[in-house]
Formats: C-alpha cells, structure tokens, sequence
C-alpha cells in the first residue's frame, strides 16, 4: 500500500512539472514597464530634486523605468495632459507612478523620497496585457502613424483604453528656478552652485503630446477581455518643425480609465526612442516594413528586412496569444519552418536594432 502510495505521489508530482514546464514553454509573461509621470515646473524650485531623482532611478532600474516629465503652468505644459492635471497635480515634484493607489498612504501621488520604493512594488506587479508600438515617419509631411497594440494574457474586465506619449529630451526652457542653489544642504549636487534662476535649463523627458488625451482611446478594448485577445489602434501625430527629432520619444501606453481616480491604473506601457532614419517610409509605403513570404504560407516563411535593419528577435503567436515560436538570429534575412503549425491565423512580432514590427500571417496547408 505504501508503495503504490508513493507511485501516485510522484505521478502527481511529474503532472505538475509537465504542466509548469508546458506553462513556460508555450506562454510567456508580459514584460512590466514602469511608467513614472512626475509633476514638475519651471517655477518649482524644489524641482531640480525631482530632475536628480529621475536620472539615479533611470540608471538604477534602466528601461525598465519609463520617464515622463509633465510640465504645468510653464511654456512646456502639454494641453492634452489636462485631465490628469486637474485630477492630480496638487504639489511639485511629486509623480504618479503606474498610476497605481497606495491603500496606506490613501494618495495616488507621490513625493521624490517614495519613488524607489513604489517603483520596486510596481515591477514584481504582473501586466495583464504584453504591449507593443510600431511605427513609420512621413519626413516630408512630418507625420508618425503609429499603431499601439496591447495582447492580454489573463482575463481582463474594465475600461480599458490606449495611448501615445510623445516625449522630447533638451529642451530649452526660460528660466527654471533653483532653491538648491547656495543650500549646504545640497552642497554636494550640481545645483548648488548654480543660480536661483537658471536661464536655457536642458529639460529632459518633457512630455509633448499624449495623442488620446490624458487617459487615452475609447471603445478600442472591450469591457470584458478574455486571456489571449488583441487590441490595437492607430495614431496619427505631426511632429511642430521646433520639435528635434532626435530627442523624441515614443510612449504606447494601456491603461485603465474609471470614475474614481484609483481605478485609473496604467495596465502596462512600451518605450521606443524615435528615429527618422529607421522607421521613415520616405512615400513609399511599406518599404520600410519587414516583408514576410509567402503569405498565406504553408511550410515556410521568410522575413526578410529591405532598410538595413538587423532582427534581434523574432516570435510568433496564435491568434489567442500563446507563443509558438521564438528565435534571436541577429541578422537581416530569416527563414522559419511552419510545417508544425496548425491552419490559421498567426501573429509574427519582429524585433530589430531600431523598432518592433507587427505582421499577421496565415498558414494554409
């Protein structure tokens, strides 16, 4: 009796294995980004502390940690940041982070000496949804249309939404205000021996635009999400001929948008730092684009990049966003056995040096 005891233990035993290896071999977990939007001003004078804070979490948490510097009641305030503003923005510095609410502070913003903490919370909170941006850049007309697509790994019930950040770093503001200076306080920070006021301050992560306006796209995700759904949406944004486009940035933002303020969480987001070169479609649709063939396909596809861009990554979902396929080839020209696949439609995620690609395909043996 014992040993057939024992026989079922381990039968069940190598059960779980199988179904926690299957978990992690056919499913994978979406990547959580942290999305920090930090209240700030040019006459907050306490808000040089804010610029040093961001600089040491980006180098503690790395891209993990997306920045976003929205700006009030200066000449870099954002119009389409308004409804987070009026919702939010009491004092500077101070941050939402996630948008996430803190059931012991009872706050959902939070001043420069909670950041790290609230940060590390927030990324060992699992996404519901995995979140990818594609875009192309018109260079005569000086148009992105970028599409945000978000894919949801669990069961998903709310109002939830998509969005485009537009960010630029170095830009020259008037006169930003510096209580740091002369303070032995900050004795050993760069603005101490900078003046009270100082004039063509570089500001970085400066919001410019959030293309849905402050809590995003409606009626693109339904209320009522089942595990392995897509969603996506595309934007159109011209970039004003004083925006550098080399110090842009583009921010695909899920989120949540309820009546009170704690239901209005980002539900993951995506950081792509803009290039006119990688991405510019020059009036020709496409050119730019992965081509992927044949399609529909049968035993094989080939990607095959036409812009010099290198592919560091390539996977592959069903349509109901289970990974079949993964590969990091580092080259420009891949060639993927489908003879495995089953009939239907499937989505490719191409990744390269410069941006990320996203391409339905469909196998029909």
């Amino acid at each position: 009796m014992k040993y057939e005891i024992k026989i079922v233990l381990i039968l069940a035993l190598l059960f779980v294995i199988f179904n926690l290896w299957q978990t992690n071999a056919f499913s994978q977990s979406p990547a959580r980004a942290v999305l920090i939007e930090e209240f700030t001003g040019e006459w907050c004078g306490w808000c040089p502390t804010g610029m040093m804070e961001l600089e040491n979490l980006k180098e503690k948490y790395g891209d993990t940690l997306i920045i976003v510097a929205v700006h009030t009641s200066d000449i870099m305030e954002a119009a389409s940041a308004d409804g987070m503003m009026d919702a939010w923005a009491s004092f500077a510095p101070s941050a939402l982070i996630n948008r996430g609410y803190d059931t012991i502070l009872q706050a959902q913003i939070f001043s420069t000496e909670e950041w790290d903490q609230i940060i590390a919370q927030e990324i060992n909170n699992p996404a519901p949804c995995d979140i990818h941006l594609a875009y192309s850049f018109n260079e005569t007309t000086r148009e992105i249309t970028a599409t945000v697509s978000a894919t949801f790994t669990q069961n998903y019930i709310g109002d939830g939404r998509l969005n485009l950040y537009i960010v630029e770093d170095n830009v020259i503001g008037e006169s930003q205000s510096n209580y740091l200076s002369g303070n032995p306080d900050f004795i050993n920070t760069p603005f101490y021996n900078l003046p009270e006021h100082i004039d063509n301050f570089s500001h970085q992560h400066v919001l410019r635009e959030m293309v849905g306006e402050s809590y995003g796209i409606d009626g693109i995700i339904a209320d009522t999400v089942s595990a392995g759904q897509q969603f996506e949406y595309t934007f159109n944004y011209t970039v004003p001929a004083d925006y550098k486009l080399e110090d842009l940035h583009l921010i695909g933002v899920a989120q949540q948008y309820k009546g009170l303020k704690k239901y209005r969480k980002i539900l993951n987001s995506v950081h792509y730092k803009f290039s006119s070169n990688g991405a510019s479609i020059n009036n020709l649709p496409h050119s730019f684009e992965p081509v992927i063939s044949p399609n529909p396909a049968s035993n094989q596809i080939q990607i095959k990049m036409i812009n010099s861009e290198i592919i560091q990554n390539v996977k592959i979902f069903t349509i109901n966003g289970s990974l079949v396929y993964q590969e990091t080839p580092r080259c420009e020209d891949v060639f993927v056995n489908t003879q495995n696949f089953t009939n239907g439609c499937y989505i490719v995620v191409v990744v390269t040096d410069v941006n990320i690609y996203q391409r339905k395909i469909i196998i029909n043996k």
